[in-house]
């Protein structure tokens, strides 16, 4: 047996720890070549740059605008949360504090990346030792550092990596850190619990949204399960009054953030991103899926978590991309095996008592087991209707399901450790670790077979994409309030012959009211329009429909007028048209039968159409 003050064991601790980090940092797209130590992707370098100046839009201009940013009354705003800029701020400024420039962001993810492994390892300590275990033992060791060396191997968490590892992928990795942390507090908590704890916590659970929209399912579910706790535990009401108060204070600032960025405290952003027009469509006028019948749903999103999108849900549109297999038919058993315990837990609680199982091993793994399922099911709501389903977001699912085996394999040593004893115990030990080694190759050994290109760039580029960036907002066109098809504008996202898709975006001077019109090709029928400015839908005004019978060719032309009762200050809004053919829509076509003539905007509502 091992001491913890053994020098040979910190030794040996160490060596494990740097050995895995060094491998994990070289073998991945993390950092590959460290003369190249920053993310392809400016977006969080520019927010980071927008809070050192005071700011929190990226420009109050939109022109230069990239793919996937965002422009309202507020400025042109980027989509991807500002929790991870909140994270590097503290480098960037002590960086620009000793004269320079652009702390390579890659040095900040592998910072919090050992963050994670440091408190995950100390969370696991703790575990094992309330569980009567020997954390500081080989068996222990084995167990902590397996069980980071899975996080960090695992396809959910390195095929964000592997796959292109840009802004998209980026948010959702920090998102899993981020987690993770959150959750090795929450072990911390339940074996160390002190009030400071519990508010740092609690704060932290509030503040995930900041990184993600949807980590705040993980903050609920953590803050939830503490108090909990807490009450089981001592019934202390006030401490529960300041833990949800302190969850509540991370929510607002994350509202607070949104209000200032977008206009609105519940908008994240998605609804009036740039994006392409299928994707415009659904996030800002109607996602069809919602309608899909709730069993084919359900199939298609097991389907691509556990069994490599085997089964798609073809009636209604959605946009699904597959980079990498997240899952598979172990994590499935995993997830099933959490219910199981729960079940038998609730029902059967006496007859695991029986079997000589520590109590407070048993009391851990509830609560572990409990988060991880709680936290599946949200996430696996959230994601049932949800207009776009990818891998990417699927990784998101790995914090619980890990939870969960964690949970399952800290049972399964104590019940062996409990129930057995001598050369028995040892024998079981070596077949359960033996399995769990395979089980750990079989689900992470991509990771080991492939090695992926270099998928970085160097200060220079960066540098050079940032000044791009500010040249590219610096021109500022002269938009008339009057634009008609075919001719040269900046911005005008119809095609060449003037026909629309799904959804329609164009720059143009902020009025009350917006005008289009529009011909319906051969005997299309009228399409139902919604017109959005920034993020608030516009009313129908006016409309008036004409027919035109020249040259041999029947043609409609529609003209409407769309107004709003608020008046915006600044000079430039983003208008977005949804071409809708139906209340409730069963296909959204990538091309209609519509040409779109001409636009305009006006300041008074009775102006008469011509």
């Amino acid at each position: 047996m091992k001491k913890k003050n053994d020098p040979l064991f910190i030794a040996l601790e160490a060596a494990i720890f740097i050995l895995l980090l060094w491998f994990y940092a070289s073998h991945s797209l993390l950092l590959p070549d460290p003369s190249k130590p920053y993310s392809q992707n400016i977006a969080y370098q520019l927010q980071t740059n927008a809070f050192l100046q005071g700011k929190v839009a990226l420009s109050p201009r939109p022109f230069g605008i990239p793919f996937d940013y965002l422009y309202t009354e507020h400025g042109m705003q980027q989509t991807w949360g500002v929790g991870v800029p909140l994270l590097r701020l503290p480098f960037e400024w002590g960086y620009r504090e000793c004269g320079f420039y652009y702390f390579p962001d890659r040095f900040i993810l592998l910072f919090y990346i050992i963050l994670m492994m440091v408190i995950l390892n100390l969370a696991l300590r703790l575990l094992l030792s309330a569980s009567g275990l020997i954390a500081h033992s080989a068996m222990g060791c084995l167990i902590r550092w397996g069980f980071i060396a899975w996080i960090l191997f695992s396809p959910a968490m390195n095929g964000l990596i592997e796959n292109d590892f840009d802004v998209y992928q980026e948010a959702i990795f920090y998102g899993c850190i981020y987690s993770y942390i959150l959750l090795a507090l929450f072990w911390i908590y339940i074996q160390r619990p002190h009030k400071q704890i519990l508010i740092i916590v609690c704060l932290l659970s509030g503040m995930a949204c900041l990184i993600r929209p949807t980590l705040i399912f993980y903050g609920l579910v953590t803050a939830i399960t503490a108090m909990v706790f807490v009450y089981q535990k001592t019934r202390n009401i006030q401490l529960i009054m300041i833990g949800f108060l302190c969850f509540f204070v991370g929510v607002c600032l994350d509202m607070a953030f949104n209000y200032i960025r977008f206009g609105a405290m519940l908008e994240f952003g998605y609804s009036a991103s740039l994006s392409g027009p299928t994707a415009n469509y659904m996030l800002r006028f109607d996602n069809p899926f919602r309608y899909e019948n709730f069993f084919r749903a359900a199939k298609e999103l097991i389907s691509a978590l556990f069994f490599n999108y085997s089964y798609l849900a073809q009636h209604y549109p959605r946009l699904r991309e597959h980079q990498f297999p997240v899952f598979n038919v172990s994590h499935l058993i995993i997830w099933a095996g959490g219910i199981v315990f729960i079940l038998s837990y609730h029902f059967f609680r006496q007859p695991l008592l029986s079997m000589r199982v520590n109590k407070t091993c048993l009391r851990i793994v509830y609560l572990s087991t409990i988060w991880g399922e709680a936290s599946f099911f949200l996430f696996f709501i959230f994601y049932l209707y949800s207009p776009g389903l990818c891998s990417r977001y699927l990784s998101e699912f790995s914090v619980a399901l890990n939870v969960i085996l964690a949970a399952l394999v800290l049972l399964g040593l104590s019940f062996i450790n409990s129930c057995f004893s001598g050369l028995k115990r040892k024998f079981l030990r070596y077949v359960f670790f033996l399995f769990l080694i395979t089980l750990f190759y079989l689900n992470n050994k991509d990771f080991f077979e492939n090695r992926p290109f270099v998928q970085s760039i160097d200060k220079k580029v960066v540098k050079l994409y940032v000044d791009s960036f500010n040249q590219r907002i610096l021109a500022n066109p002269r938009l008339p309030e009057t634009f008609y098809c075919g001719h040269p504008y900046w911005g005008w996202p119809a095609s060449t012959d003037c026909s629309v898709s799904d959804s329609t975006s164009i720059f143009l001077p902020t009025q009350k009211c917006f005008t289009l019109n529009y011909s319906l090709v051969s005997d299309a029928s009228l399409p139902k329009i919604r017109v959005k400015r920034g993020i608030e839908f516009l009313k129908l005004n006016t409309s008036y429909i004409s027919e035109n019978n020249s040259q041999g060719s029947h043609q409609k032309s529609i003209t409407e007028r769309f107004c709003s009762e608020k008046f915006l200050p600044n000079t430039i809004s983003l208008y977005s048209i949804g071409w809708i053919k139906a209340e409730k829509i069963k296909f959204v076509d990538e091309k209609l039968p519509i040409k779109l003539n001409w636009v305009s905007v006006s300041d008074k509502v009775d102006l008469p159409i011509k």
